[in-house]
């Protein structure tokens, strides 16, 4: 944390510890100021008037400084409540507190307020809650969960201190039940595949707490739209979906997955979720790139790791984008209209995959990762047109269509 103290102390050991004194010619005296006042002061302590017949009509509340100039401290000086000399571990800032046990000895604090207990008193300290964000940027100095790096929620209060309560991510907004929900949209997608393209039973799913285990140095740690951990259901830090091709079997790694392969090799077609326009094309790149457990992860087989993809721009803002596709297999062209179902391509193994599958990825118009499935981690409604389908998929329905 950060403290206002230690500048007030260096100010203070330039101007107020420096060999000379404020008022009673003693310096950086430890004891009361009584002494070498000329002449002395008489009548009754703490009467609101400066007895000093040297200085007449100046008041002096501490009564017992010398007549050399008036006090400016408010406090008796039983010590040394001249607030330029701190040197000298006495009461200085005159709220009944030795400097020595003093929190913030160098403004009055009384009752030693310290709300992070962190042995830095409330005034000195400039980061109260400890949040890392400085009171003066702070709207909630007292308040660590309220700072401009707190993530906005559904609860009538400025989380990120940005002036606006209540922020859900674009084309959401706060529901009933005070969560972030989908607002009402032209869109909803269908599986990017036929259902007998693709294996039923493996989906793996983007991760809702990406990086959170630096010892997790295989990427197996994760967790999905509806809190299943770690991998097949998941892998760290993944961004889309993943449906594998069908004749994946696990069973098959140290093999390279020759089902998978084959059924790849038959050609198997990716379609478009959704109705929109081409944005982004890549293809022409090596599409047999696989797992290799020697090196504990993918090898393209010299060849350059890149994916041939289709970039998809839908209403709203969204978009879709599908990797990892076949070599020279993309039917689709920049600016061109596709409609939902339409084929985009061939399902490969290109770029940096272990085995024939689609990496689906959808984003929204802020271009942040959105996870199409509905469920604990995710949102409360689905983007999918049905999201069960058969086993782990959804449905290859368009939006408007029935089963």
């Amino acid at each position: 944390m950060t403290t206002r103290l230690g500048t007030f102390v260096l100010a203070a050991m330039v101007a107020g510890c420096s060999g000379t004194d404020s008022a009673d010619t003693m310096v950086d005296n430890p004891g009361p100021d009584t002494l070498l006042d000329v002449p002395a002061e008489s009548g009754p302590a703490d009467n609101g008037t400066d007895n000093n017949i040297m200085d007449p009509g100046q008041t002096d509340p501490g009564m017992v400084d010398p007549g050399q100039a008036p006090d400016t401290d408010t406090g008796t000086d039983t010590g040394n409540c001249d607030q330029e000399e701190i040197c000298d571990g006495m009461d200085n800032d005159c709220d009944g507190v030795p400097a020595f046990s003093d929190n913030c000895p160098i403004l009055f604090n009384p009752k030693q307020e310290d709300y992070d207990n962190d042995d830095i008193g409330d005034l000195c300290d400039e980061d109260d809650d400890n949040d890392l964000d400085p009171d003066e940027t702070d709207c909630a100095p007292f308040d660590a969960a309220i700072n401009k790096d707190a993530m906005e929620v559904c609860n009538d209060v400025d989380d990120d201190c940005d002036g606006a309560t209540d922020e859900c991510p674009p084309g959401q907004a706060c529901d009933e039940y005070d969560d972030c929900a989908k607002l009402p949209t032209d869109i909803e997608f269908r599986l990017p595949a036929e259902p007998g393209s693709l294996a039923a039973d493996w989906v793996v799913h983007v991760d809702h707490e990406p990086g959170t285990n630096p010892n997790d140095t295989l990427g197996y740690q994760c967790i999905d739209f509806d809190g299943g951990e770690d991998f097949p259901t998941c892998y760290d830090e993944h961004k889309g979906t993943d449906f594998m091709i069908v004749g994946f079997d696990i069973a098959e790694a140290l093999d390279n997955f020759p089902g998978a392969f084959a059924t790849m090799d038959a050609g198997e077609e990716v379609l478009a979720a959704a109705d929109g326009e081409v944005l982004a094309v890549e293809d022409g790149h090596y599409d047999r790139c696989h797992l290799d457990i020697m090196v504990q992860g993918v090898s393209c087989d010299g060849n350059p790791m890149v994916s041939n993809s289709v970039k998809l721009q839908h209403s709203d803002g969204y978009t879709t984008s599908y990797h990892h596709m076949r070599k020279n297999s993309i039917v689709v062209a920049v600016g061109q209209q596709v409609s939902c179902g339409d084929k985009l391509g061939l399902i490969g193994s290109s770029g940096y995959s272990t085995a024939p599958h689609i990496h689906f990825e959808v984003r929204d118009a802020m271009n942040q990762v959105l996870d199409p499935f509905a469920g604990v981690q995710s949102h409360p409604e689905s983007y999918w047109v049905d999201q069960e389908f058969d086993q782990l998929l959804p449905a290859p329905l368009c939006e408007g269509e029935t089963p």
